[in-house]
């Protein structure tokens, strides 16, 4: 158990009683959620005296807890002596590629036998058997990193039984060359790693992006990188870095934005949806639906035509009120539900028509899709496509499918065809496809009917990319960048994008969506390119010297100002002290809203306070051992900037 000896109070404390609890136990747990209780609500510290050998209780739980409420739990070791502690980690800050030398101390309570183990960013470089002697006892280790880059450290004492395991790893960061100022991040090469190479600006390809990477980075560019895969720690460390003083440009082509975007599109001079208020280009959708005798068959409990109605009604439902509609369904002869109408005026119509269709005769989807086409030819929409859905093998005799190939082909309407079932008629279904450039899915189970349908319902209708030839204009930001002489070749397609509000549209599409957009972001700027750089979309453009003037431009509208922050820290007593030195045209820079996050194992925040001219300091309880990334920024915009710290606990 636990028992309260003196409320919270102030000091000295003085004469505290004997506590009346059993000798037999240590309830560690139970003392922290006591001492919770006691603390009054804000800011506040624990202390634990202990040998650390508890008997009962959820210790891992109660100091989640404490955590939870920001409360640091700090430990005074009693009892049996700590064996053994590593005092000191000593590396360069800074260092040429080659050989790096590490020195440690370590202090032993006895003489011991330990083993000392040196990783690097986490996998094992050194081992160590030593024979530890009372006291200091010191140590070297060398290490030749493969590469320039910034390098994670950490020396660890291990095979020692130790009541306090806290003080026996420390960290340190080495910075290896000097890392090139631009990263590309991305799995596959681009037009611009050769561009870079021929504009002699030093640059590396990552697979990955890590918080660590932007200390030394001055552009970072996504490379058609799926956003997606951007975690919520490296999004707002990239957020941080860009307003104190980066440069970002996100390269949107099909892979980047491909499914589920997620959050980094807040970082984004564009945005995927479409902006209220804006009246969104019409899409024509015409439903081409078999309702042959096999649609009759049973899938579980319901009739297979009966999860057809479901999935149409369902899929129209996502549908603008605005958008044009069509459905013909077909055995033998096509039999109109609707007509191509706005869904608003015309839903209820197809919504009886479906209630009414029943199952019968053969399967003959010629004139069915010979009828869609010319229903849609006349139609003014953006987009016009057929969403065809079939289960059995359609009528050869006195049919030329080749024709309607060409037909499908030459009326520029787009086709998904869904082939259910066991034995759909997969050839003609998949010269449709072909012949327009569209999508074949088999689905055997026929349950899975709706929900396909919408999806592929509601990918016509917001689609996240277009295709087909555009011409490439200069947008109403063209005069940011000077692009107004570039005479770039067109596009064969790009990612539909709408601009969000302080966005500069640099380029255009022929149908006026956003190919290059740039914006602020405090100190920095993001630019987001609305095509690939490798070819799929772009091939005319890596042929053409006009991307050279593109990229020119566009690299030095990125490139950063130069650095104008300094930061130091120490650590003592348990905290962190960061100073930041702040200056611009030879004079100190007073008056700033100083604000900066760390990242590493752990995230903390920052407030800084002025301390003398032109330095700001921020002190808070010192974090896990570790590398960190220091993001500071100034609500103002007035200045900021990112540091990797060698780490905040390089000394005991």
């Amino acid at each position: 158990g636990a028992q309260v000896l003196r409320p919270p109070g102030p000091l000295p404390i003085r004469d505290l009683p004997a506590p009346s609890l059993s000798p037999w136990g240590t309830d560690l747990a139970g003392a922290i959620d006591l001492a919770l209780a006691l603390l009054p609500e804000g800011p506040g510290e624990l202390l634990l005296i202990s040998d650390g050998r508890a008997t009962g209780g959820d210790v891992l739980g109660a100091l989640a807890l404490a955590r939870a409420r920001g409360i640091p739990v700090h430990v005074l070791p009693v009892g049996r002596g700590d064996p053994v502690r590593l005092a000191r980690l000593d590396a360069p800050q800074r260092v040429p590629p080659g050989e790096i030398r590490l020195s440690a101390e370590l202090v032993a309570a006895q003489g011991l036998r330990a083993e000392v183990v040196l990783t690097r960013d986490g996998r094992e470089v050194g081992r160590r058997e030593m024979e530890l002697s009372p006291g200091v006892n010191a140590l070297e280790f060398s290490d030749r990193p493969p590469g320039e880059g910034v390098y994670d450290y950490a020396v660890a004492v291990t095979g020692v039984e130790d009541p306090v395991p806290g003080n026996d790893i420390l960290h340190c960061a080495v910075v290896v060359g000097t890392p090139p100022p631009v990263l590309l991040v991305g799995p596959n090469p681009s037009a611009l790693d050769g561009w870079l190479a021929g504009a002699g600006i030093p640059a590396r390809r990552a697979a990955a992006l890590a918080p660590a990477d932007l200390a030394s980075a001055r552009l970072v560019v996504l490379d058609d990188l799926p956003l997606a895969g951007l975690s919520p720690t490296v999004l707002v460390a990239l957020r941080g870095w860009v307003a104190g003083g980066g440069g970002l440009l996100a390269v949107l082509g099909r892979r980047a934005t491909e499914g589920y975007v997620g959050p980094a599109e807040g970082l984004l001079p564009v945005s995927f949806s479409v902006p209220e208020g804006v009246q969104e280009a019409t899409v024509a959708i015409a439903f081409v639906l078999d309702k042959s005798a096999s649609m009759a068959g049973r899938a579980g409990a319901l009739q297979k035509i009966d999860l057809l109605k479901e999935a149409v009604a369902q899929a129209v439902e996502v549908m603008r009120p605005e958008d044009l509609v069509a459905a013909v369904a077909f055995d033998r002869d096509p039999k109109w539900l609707v007509g191509p109408a706005p869904v608003g005026e015309v839903e209820e119509d197809l919504y009886g028509a479906l209630k009414e269709l029943a199952p019968s005769g053969g399967t003959d989807l010629y004139p069915a899709v010979e009828q869609a086409l010319a229903a849609l030819a006349p139609l003014e929409a953006r987009l016009k496509h057929i969403l065809l859905v079939s289960d059995g093998r359609t009528v050869r005799e006195g049919r030329d499918f080749s024709v309607l190939y060409r037909e499908v082909a030459d009326s520029g309407v787009g086709l998904t065809a869904i082939a259910v079932g066991q034995a759909p008629d997969t050839e003609v279904l998949t010269g449709l496809v072909q012949a327009a450039g569209g999508s074949l899915l088999l689905l055997p189970d026929i349950r899975e009917l709706p929900q396909v349908l919408i999806r592929e319902t509601q990918r016509v209708v917001r689609p996240r990319f277009v295709e087909g030839e555009f011409p490439v204009l200069p947008g109403p930001g063209a005069a940011a960048l000077d692009l107004g002489d570039l005479e770039l070749p067109p596009l064969s397609g790009y990612t539909l994008t709408f601009p969000k509000p302080t966005a500069q549209v640099a380029l255009v599409s022929g149908e006026a969506d956003p190919v290059l957009a740039l914006a602020e972001l405090g100190l920095g700027r993001v630019a987001a390119l609305t095509c690939d750089l490798s070819g799929g979309w772009s091939e005319r453009w890596l042929s053409s010297p006009a991307l050279d003037g593109l990229l020119s431009r566009l690299v030095s509208a990125l490139w950063p100002q130069a650095e104008l922050v300094a930061v130091g820290w120490s650590r003592a007593g348990g905290k962190l002290t960061v100073t930041v030195d702040v200056a611009a045209g030879g004079r100190w820079v007073d008056g700033l809203a100083l604000t900066g996050a760390l990242y590493g194992p752990e995230e903390r925040e920052l407030s800084f306070s002025q301390v003398a001219p032109g330095r700001y300091r921020a002190r808070i309880p010192a974090p896990p051992p570790g590398a960190y990334l220091l993001v500071l920024s100034e609500p103002g915009g007035n200045t900021g900037g990112a540091s990797h710290f060698p780490s905040p606990t390089r000394r005991s």
